[in-house]
């Protein structure tokens, strides 16, 4: 059963997530006004997406106020979805040079990015406490360069990925070297992920 002391910083994590998920809700209602009010000349198709997108949206507010009965892990699961789904939205929309929407969703997905970091370090802080060798300090700088490479929007998912792994070396007790190695692969190989990422390429788009 949760303590009462738990469920009362549970409910205040929530609270602290109530803005970032306005943010959200707001970039989706740009979003749609510049499709459905026809401020961009959309097809039924980037409409449709648009309007599925909204609807998760919706789900993941609904969720949020649930999350009483909702493990912030059931909520991190809802974002991914979510997040899944603008990414593919986005590169829908950059396909059909339809840039006031894209940045629309661009800015949308930053917000869920914000909202995905912060319920990620919920779920560390709420986690059992790890053990094992912490991974050394060069790999964590490495990787952190690994990470800036890549756009923006795909930071915060391949950080949290490339840090677990690192991670489960360190606790597999590998090497000092092994785990340099394995950030300076993922240097490596972090230019040739960020050309996929982007790929079609946008003329003049930031990363």
């Amino acid at each position: 059963m949760i303590s009462t002391k738990r469920m009362a910083r549970h409910m205040d994590c929530v609270n602290a997530l109530g803005p970032i998920l306005m943010c959200v809700r707001d970039h989706t209602r740009d979003l749609l006004a510049h499709l459905v009010r026809g401020s961009v000349a959309a097809n039924a198709e980037t409409v449709d997406l648009a309007m599925t997108l909204a609807k998760e949206v919706d789900l993941l507010e609904a969720h949020t106020g649930l999350s009483q009965r909702n493990p912030f892990s059931n909520l991190c699961r809802d974002l991914n979805s979510t997040l899944d789904h603008a990414l593919y939205l986005a590169r829908h929309l950059d396909n059909h040079r339809l840039d006031p929407a894209f940045q629309d969703v661009e800015r949308l997905v930053i917000a869920l990015n914000d909202a995905r970091r912060f319920i990620d370090s919920m779920v560390e802080q709420q986690a059992p406490a790890r053990h094992g060798a912490s991974p050394v300090l060069v790999a964590r700088r490495l990787l952190n360069g690994a990470v800036k490479a890549l756009p923006a929007c795909h930071r915060s998912r391949y950080s949290e990925e490339f840090r677990s792994e690192l991670h489960d070396l360190a606790t597999a007790r590998a090497t000092h070297f092994e785990q340099v190695w394995y950030a300076l692969r993922q240097i490596n190989l972090a230019f040739e992920l960020r050309a996929e990422l982007r790929r079609p390429a946008r003329r003049g788009a930031r990363p």
